[in-house]
């Protein structure tokens, strides 16, 4: 696969820099939060991808991009982590800035333009992190991006997160949970849309937190 494969439409120098971002991330989440991915392979290698994940704490775009070896992700990051040196380091790992709620214009149509040209992106539906470590509501938003691109959704799930990095700490604990990434089978567009936005958040989250209880055993949530 070429280079520019794993990030159509960017330039090389940024794909180089997110794929030595995404090595050292593999081996600093192995190393200090047992970081293991299930299924990876679930992710098409190429053409749009839209990866929707419950949202447990910071560690989520991080840990769930670098797993994926066969292609760099977009990510949508709140307005306010733009600033300083995150800002510049998120945004040379090709985040896209949202404001407010999910009805943010803008970032739809930058979105929806990078999914035409071939890429992955990952969403959190939830919109923020948990507060209690149970997925919150979904929001329709995955569903307009998948509408508008065509692009089948990955559902994804992400286990010890919360436990690793809690909304409450300002920062991660190390080998106090082990993180596991599950990647599910990719839905297509039309047939996630096929009953209407309610269904197909309804489905989008029952497959997440099946991914979630095949992880964590019967009792996960």
């Amino acid at each position: 696969m070429a280079l520019r494969d794993f990030q159509p439409g960017a330039s090389l120098a940024r794909i180089l820099f997110h794929i030595v971002v995404a090595r050292s991330t593999r081996v600093a989440g192995l190393l200090l939060f047992g970081l293991r991915g299930v299924d990876v392979s679930n992710v098409p290698a190429r053409g749009p991808a839209l990866l929707a994940a419950n949202h447990q704490s910071y560690l989520d775009p991080p840990f769930i991009g670098c797993l994926i070896r066969s292609r760099n992700l977009d990510y949508i990051a709140r307005v306010g982590l733009f600033w300083g040196p995150l800002g510049w380091f998120i945004a040379a790992l090709s985040a896209i800035p949202i404001r407010g709620s999910g009805a943010d214009k803008g970032t739809i149509r930058e979105v929806v333009s990078r999914l035409k040209m071939g890429r992955a992106t990952l969403i959190f539906p939830e919109g923020s992190r948990t507060e209690n470590g149970n997925m919150g509501e979904f929001q329709a938003g995955v569903l307009m991006l998948a509408k508008l691109s065509d692009a089948p959704v990955v559902p994804v799930a992400i286990s010890g997160a919360f436990t690793a990095w809690p909304r409450t700490r300002k920062l991660p604990t190390p080998w106090k949970a082990r993180v596991v990434v599950k990647f599910g089978t990719p839905i297509p567009a039309k047939e996630l849309l096929a009953n209407g936005n309610e269904a197909g958040l309804l489905r989008l989250r029952n497959e997440i937190t099946r991914l979630l209880s095949e992880i964590e055993g019967p009792r996960g949530s």
